[in-house]
């Protein structure tokens, strides 16, 4: 994904979410107002309606009193004393906030007091007819207390609504809040880890940018050997009393010196059209004793008295290769060789030719290579420290180039070493057809 397209949607997802929480938290906090204001409508029809059922068994009571009254006294103090307590019942005013309520609060109250003076109004020994004008009175009563409840009814399908709807509010916020979290985590995750990949690229970058001024130290440094050795043999010529023979080794000298700068060279272009995939090779059929013969001869440029040290023992072949090309990945092992191993300890190059290839083997009583860096070797950058027995720092493209080179053309290339034998590093190439 671009950068600017996950930046755009990293802060589109940063904007949404807060805005989509805040206007689920609003329509919530709304619902829930709405429901508290239901449950307390509700409670208070509730307690409405107990009051009105107390004022109406309060009534009852009395009534049946006046009832009695046609055979049995009336007893004025518990006439009295209901009344006070059916009173009590509609004293609160806050009780009844709506206004058709507190109308009929208003006429419950003058009717019941008008039911009091007419039951207290009865004669010691009343009449039917005296009891049930009284009992109408009290009938008037029990109407108005109806009608009052009626206005209170409580209505439970409305709160299990008001619920319902606010659970549901509620759980959609919930799920909302952890898929916002679950979003910001992978968002969080994926910035860390395009972090990490920069922080990784930036690493890269710095550890081939110090790769790059090595090598061009490395390759300025590889340069100034043959480049003197030309131009001292150059001043040795210009002498005027400079004898024959010895004119004829400077030449000489100056000969494997360039052949070695030229060989630098080829080995700079040669990496970048490795890589590049743009290297070709020139075929020939050469003898393989001849081919490690003149780089033997070329090294000795780098490391006086070579020709001395490397001991060769190989078969009497041809090999199908590009001569500066095979020579260039030899003197690589050659030259690691030569860095690796103590000093004036034998270095040594042998074959073998086995079904239609040559094995060569180049051996050096040098360091053991250990278990866990053999295998790398032949990576790109990859080095096993300075050299014992150079001064010089290798950038860990040497043996790289030399595993494209061999493999180019058609060989192979491993290493093994052991602590008691040293290390050997084995090539094949095709034998000539």
């Amino acid at each position: 994904m671009p950068r600017t397209r996950l930046s755009l949607i990293v802060r589109l997802v940063f904007l949404l979410i807060p805005v989509i929480i805040i206007g689920l938290s609003a329509l919530l906090f709304v619902i829930e107002a709405r429901h508290r204001q239901i449950l307390e409508d509700e409670l208070h029809a509730i307690r409405t309606l107990q009051r009105v059922d107390q004022a109406t068994i309060l009534l009852d009571r009395q009534r049946l009193r006046v009832a009695q009254s046609v055979y049995l006294p009336l007893d004025p103090a518990a006439i009295g004393a209901g009344a006070a307590e059916f009173r009590a019942q509609f004293a609160d005013p806050e009780m009844f906030p709506r206004v058709e309520s507190r109308a009929l609060q208003r006429q419950i109250l003058a009717e019941y007091d008008t039911f009091v003076a007419m039951t207290l109004a009865l004669p010691a020994d009343p009449t039917v007819g005296q009891v049930q004008n009284v009992q109408r009175q009290a009938e008037a009563v029990v109407s108005r207390l109806d009608a009052l409840g009626a206005l209170h009814t409580a209505d439970l399908e409305e709160i299990f609504r008001s619920e319902r709807e606010q659970s549901q509010v509620s759980d959609l916020v919930l799920l909302i809040t952890n898929l916002s979290v679950l979003t910001l985590v992978i968002i969080g995750f994926v910035l860390l880890t395009r972090l990490g990949r920069q922080q990784t690229e930036a690493a890269a970058l710095r550890a081939t940018d110090q790769l790059r001024n090595e090598f061009v130290a490395f390759a300025a440094h590889e340069l100034r050997n043959p480049a003197s050795a030309i131009k001292t043999g150059a001043a040795l010529l210009r002498e005027p009393d400079v004898e024959p023979e010895i004119q004829t080794e400077i030449v000489e000298s100056i000969n494997r010196s360039a052949d070695a700068l030229s060989r630098l060279v080829l080995t700079l272009l040669t990496m970048g059209r490795l890589e590049e995939g743009r290297l070709q090779l020139t075929y020939q059929r050469v003898w393989l004793s001849a081919l490690l013969g003149d780089l033997v001869a070329e090294l000795e440029v780098y490391h006086p008295g070579v020709e001395g040290r490397i001991h060769r023992a190989l078969p009497k072949v041809q090999v199908q290769v590009d001569p500066e090309y095979s020579k260039l990945a030899f003197s690589n092992i050659l030259d690691n060789a030569l860095k690796y191993a103590p000093p004036r300890t034998p270095i040594t190059v042998t074959g073998e030719e086995q079904e239609g290839e040559v094995l060569v083997r180049i051996h050096n009583s040098g360091p053991v290579i250990s278990p866990d860096v053999l295998p790398h070797i032949f990576d790109k950058y990859e080095t096993t420290g300075t050299a014992p027995q150079s001064t010089r720092q290798g950038v860990g493209l040497g043996l790289y180039m030399t595993r494209l080179l061999i493999e180019a053309h058609g060989g192979r290339v491993w290493a093994e070493s052991a602590p008691e034998t040293g290390t050997t590093i084995t090539v094949t190439l095709p034998v000539a057809r």
